[in-house]
């Protein structure tokens, strides 16, 4: 950059490029360089300003501007929701190295940067006619795909690992779980006790949180039999809350027809195996009462 050029100004990431001439180039750090504005209606004001708003020669401006459309386009073709957004970094962690594939920034634009095109085809089974359709472009050697084209790809490595992908999400799943239950044992709440009904809201909300966040969106992309594992999943879960509200009615029932010696140490067992925290215990429909006092 040099004193007397001209320069293509930029305040912002969508403002319009504006013609402006190099009056000094500053010294100090952060640089920044002095510029006159060229536009009649700025009269030739002058402002110091970030070396970074100068994109480029003010001769190449037309490329600056198809440059411009051309990502505008990659950014117009849609972007992901929330759960889609927070799913597409479980599929990066997991399932695509970043040498092959990686998402742009920080993911809220749905873009993705492709650094091996032929690993990747290989690795989804795509045509590569699909992953290169407009309007992805390629840059130095890094293509860059819509959001439409990266839930492709997501899809089809997700499917090729549905086994996985669902026993991973079912991991992290229970992870989320396990924190709720700390949460609400560090407030005095625990599955045993005669107060577990009163988390009842808390739990909820977090099972809401659960089905409508990446969870649902992973085991879509999934496919078929991801989703099929999945579903096996949640019966059996539902199927050991069931037998818990089984034992809890058992014990319930035992201590009202009166206890012998073998009567209540059966009671304690099952009681002492009632009390262990579960990730699992507020996942039925119902949270049954603990048995009476004796």
């Amino acid at each position: 950059m040099e004193v007397g050029q001209y320069w293509a100004y930029r305040r912002s990431g969508t403002g319009p490029f504006e013609e402006v001439r190099v009056q000094k180039v500053g010294t100090k750090s952060p640089p920044r360089v002095r510029v006159r504005f060229m536009d009649e209606e700025r009269e030739g004001d002058e402002d110091w300003v970030p070396r970074g708003r100068l994109k480029g020669l003010w001769r190449d401006i037309e490329e600056l501007r198809a440059e411009d459309r051309a990502w505008a386009a990659l950014r117009a073709a849609g972007r992901p929701e929330t759960p889609e957004s927070d799913a597409q970094f479980y599929i990066f962690g997991w399932l695509i190295p970043e040498t092959v594939m990686d998402m742009h920034g920080n993911g809220s634009d749905g873009l993705a940067e492709i650094r091996d095109l032929p690993a990747l085809l290989e690795a989804t089974g795509l045509d590569r006619s699909v992953v290169l359709a407009p309007p992805a472009i390629e840059r130095k050697g890094v293509i860059y795909t819509p959001w439409p084209t990266t839930v492709l790809i997501f899809r089809a490595i997700a499917t090729s690992h549905g086994a996985e992908v669902v026993k991973r999400a079912e991991q992290e799943l229970e992870a989320s779980h396990e924190q709720s239950l700390e949460f609400l044992s560090e407030r005095g709440f625990s599955p045993g006790d005669y107060n577990w009904d009163e988390a009842e809201p808390h739990l909820e909300r977090w099972d809401d949180r659960d089905k409508s966040g990446p969870w649902g969106v992973l085991k879509n992309w999934a496919g078929v039999d991801g989703a099929a594992a999945y579903d096996d999943a949640e019966a059996m879960r539902a199927a050991y809350v069931e037998s818990r509200r089984l034992l809890r009615e058992a014990v319930r029932r035992m201590s009202l027809a009166g206890r012998s010696q073998l009567t209540q140490d059966l009671i304690d067992r099952i009681n002492e195996f009632l009390s262990l925290p579960t990730v699992w215990d507020y996942k039925g429909s119902e949270h049954p009462s603990p048995p009476p006092s004796s």
